[in-house]
């Protein structure tokens, strides 16, 4: 079963502030969220379906697919806040405060595509580009973060990030993340097993006044053996898109839940 689902980019939200000004930030040493931030919960009234394929998951993904004509897709909203729980597993949870991909690849094509090239996510500890469209820091403002964009992208470029090795799940779960999203343009999508299965879509054409914010998203994962994909395109000089705290929970947000690779 295939479930899409639109985000008009009004997700729970962690405050993160419009000023690029460094920080003195006491962090918690088990919740992981700065302390004074403001947190907003966004209501959520119906439950999710579990967003799965048949067949195989694929292993590897296949960077020369082209992404050009992908459907927009329909709107939800995700609502968790809360702690960040001690990672169970390792193949998917991440917080990039180690300055790396963890367990997560992202590569880069050789040569310009037709419909745009494939381009790499970045690593940062400061403020990406500007206080407008750019990315002022991590989620902790004491950490790192990840970023698709940069000075010099064209709305077809593409930037995957994907899990190294497909991850098995023995009970229904929780992909839970953290995105920061200032500018209108530039979008994010999450796609389990091909980048043709999205069950996530992040606009920046919606954002509000709020924009400024790392806002929490999740998409639900059925049991069974997964790939994840996370993909940035649709942006334009001088935009990022950031990503940080990718978290595997139990299906009710509640605690970290346990993977196989």
């Amino acid at each position: 079963m295939k479930v899409n689902s639109e985000i008009s980019n009004s997700g729970a939200e962690q405050s993160a502030g419009g000023s690029f000004a460094s920080e003195e930030v006491t962090s918690s040493k088990l919740v992981g969220f700065s302390e004074g931030n403001d947190v907003e919960i966004v209501t959520f009234g119906n439950d999710w379906k579990a967003a799965s394929t048949h067949g195989t998951p694929q292993r590897a993904l296949n960077f020369a697919a082209k992404t050009a004509g992908r459907g927009d897709l329909t709107e939800q909203s995700s609502p968790r806040i809360g702690a960040v729980f001690k990672p169970s597993c390792p193949m998917i949870d991440c917080t990039f405060d180690d300055n790396t991909f963890c367990n997560y690849v992202t590569s880069v094509s050789e040569h310009d595509k037709v419909n745009g090239s494939l381009r790499e996510w970045s690593l940062s500890t400061g403020a990406v580009l500007n206080s407008l469209t750019g990315v002022p820091h991590d989620l902790t403002k004491t950490g790192s973060f990840i970023y698709a964009g940069g000075t010099t992208v064209a709305p077809d470029d593409t930037f995957v990030l994907s899990t190294k090795l497909p991850v098995e799940l023995k009970e229904a779960a929780r992909l839970d993340f953290f995105v920061y999203q200032a500018g209108i343009k530039g979008r994010l999508q999450v796609c389990i097993n091909t980048i043709n299965n999205c069950a996530l879509n992040i606009k920046g054409s919606t954002i509000d006044n709020r924009a400024r914010k790392w806002k929490n998203y999740h998409v639900p994962l059925s049991t069974t053996t997964h790939a994840i994909h996370f993909v940035a395109d649709e942006l334009q000089d001088n935009y990022a898109i950031g990503l940080d705290h990718i978290q595997l929970l139990n299906k009710y947000g509640m605690a970290a839940q346990p993977c196989n690779s």
